[in-house]
């Protein structure tokens, strides 16, 4: 069905030309706007800071709700958080404990020429026998030797049924030894380094007593190395004669005849193996000897000997090692 027997004819609207001149552009309003009057709109916009006066300015509350929905939409990544470095506690300086000294362990009354020390000696000697470094003398001149350092004067020393190796080793050593040191008057060796006595208030006759056993022993002991180097590891051990005097002055004369003896041997044995020993010469003085100064004088003739003893040992360990 038509709707109307007209024919359609578009409508002819002109178009907006700003560039022709002398052409009205036709508005929706009704109202003509010659085509310069956007040069007016421009001047508008520059003269009042290019805003026009047909847009105001948003208000502030306007521009805080525009952010909050922005927000919403756009997420930024929020900034990390810097962290300010962290100092670490500074440690107090600790202190290394203060050491206290070692104090040293007491030496046995003697020292290095102690009757301990004469132990060592005579052991170290029977050791070397296995090297053959103290080769025997002949048995005619091992008998004279032996004679002479026990049936002169009065030495009293006798001939034991063991070996001089057995004797120094024997239990029965080790025990005068260590009553020895038990006596009021024997000295001892401080831990700050000074001599005393194991009591205090010994009297003088008990420190003469534990001088004389303290010789004994280690004469006993000198006699007995004497006789290893000249007859061999076999020699046959001397000791003390249980009969012998017990009085002060007898023991005394014992021990200096003892002392001449082992020194004659001394000599004799520093020649065979390239020595020289010179016996100990006690000062000459105008004074009556008494037990006291005796017993000095013995202590220093066995201080002097036990040193050439110490460089016998040493040069037959060179020599046995030499010999490896």
């Amino acid at each position: 069905m038509k709707l109307s027997s007209q024919p359609y004819i578009p409508s002819h609207i002109p178009s907006a030309q700003p560039n022709i001149q002398n052409v009205n552009t036709p508005m929706t309003s009704g109202k003509p706007q010659d085509a310069s009057g956007g040069s007016e709109v421009e001047r508008e916009l520059n003269s009042k800071g290019g805003r026009s006066s047909q847009y105001p300015m948003a208000t502030e509350q306007e521009m805080q709700t525009r952010v909050k929905r922005a927000s919403f939409k756009i997420k930024l990544p929020a900034k990390a958080a810097v962290k300010s470095p962290v100092k670490s506690p500074v440690k107090p300086a600790v202190k290394s404990p203060v050491k206290s000294p070692v104090k040293p362990t007491p030496k046995p009354a003697g020292g290095s020429h102690g009757t301990r020390d004469a132990v060592n000696s005579g052991k170290t000697i029977t050791q070397l026998h296995q090297s053959n470094v103290f080769p025997p003398i002949s048995s005619q001149l091992a008998a004279s030797a032996r004679s002479s350092l026990i049936n002169s004067g009065a030495s009293s020393l006798i001939n034991l049924p063991f070996s001089v190796g057995s004797h120094m080793a024997s239990k029965a050593i080790i025990d005068r030894i260590e009553a020895h040191s038990e006596m009021p008057g024997a000295e001892k060796k401080n831990v700050d380094g000074t001599t005393s006595t194991r009591d205090p208030a010994a009297t003088e006759q008990q420190k003469l007593e534990a001088r004389l056993e303290n010789a004994e022993i280690k004469t006993e002991l000198m006699v007995n190395t004497i006789l290893s180097l000249n007859e061999g590891p076999d020699a046959q051990a001397v000791g003390k004669d249980p009969n012998a005097a017990t009085d002060a002055d007898s023991r005394l004369k014992a021990l200096e005849s003892r002392m001449s003896g082992t020194e004659d041997q001394m000599k004799e044995i520093a020649k065979r193996y390239g020595l020289i020993y010179e016996p100990y010469a006690a000062p000459e003085s105008s004074q009556t000897p008494t037990e006291t100064s005796r017993m000095e004088v013995v202590e220093q003739r066995y201080a002097h000997m036990n040193k050439m003893v110490k460089r016998l040992i040493r040069n037959a360990e060179a020599d046995a090692e030499g010999d490896e």
